[in-house]
């Protein structure tokens, strides 16, 4: 089961204006010098501002095979290398008004949906008219869909 995917670095996207790419360049150097575990400061003023991380965290979350960017739905060329090694079936779930599921194109929920699917071997997927990311008020119509899935 797959709930609510969450379209990370898409949402770095918006929030940073593409700056999240200074940051990568700036981790990469860092680490080439041998100071990749150190923390970046706050005051450079990233997207991630709550949450302390090392150089050398930040450097991989940009990876191809990260786990972080296993739903890179914002970048039109990744390739998905997580997604296309998952051999077992997997049905996702996930709200059409949810916030972060395709944070660079919100109003097309099914583009991401046909993106995953596309990329999963034995895929399907279920969205939910009117749910948002909690699903809150849609908890019913989430149990049966995984109960279907499952063949309760």
């Amino acid at each position: 089961m797959l709930l609510c995917p969450f379209d990370k670095n898409g949402q770095e996207e918006l929030v940073s204006n593409g700056r999240w790419r200074e940051y990568v360049n700036l981790s990469k150097i860092k680490i080439e010098k041998g100071l990749g575990e150190e923390y970046i400061p706050h005051e450079l003023n990233t997207p991630w501002e709550e949450v302390s991380m090392s150089y050398q965290t930040c450097y991989s979350w940009y990876q191809e095979d990260n786990f972080g960017r296993m739903f890179d739905f914002y970048n039109k060329n990744y390739n998905f290398p997580i997604l296309n090694n998952i051999e077992i079936p997997v049905h996702i779930i996930v709200g059409t008004k949810d916030e972060f599921f395709h944070r660079t194109n919100i109003a097309n929920p099914q583009e991401a949906m046909n993106i995953l699917k596309k990329n999963l071997k034995r895929g399907s997927g279920k969205l939910i008219e009117k749910a948002t990311h909690n699903f809150k008020g849609y908890e019913n119509t989430v149990a049966n869909e995984i109960f279907k899935f499952i063949k309760v």
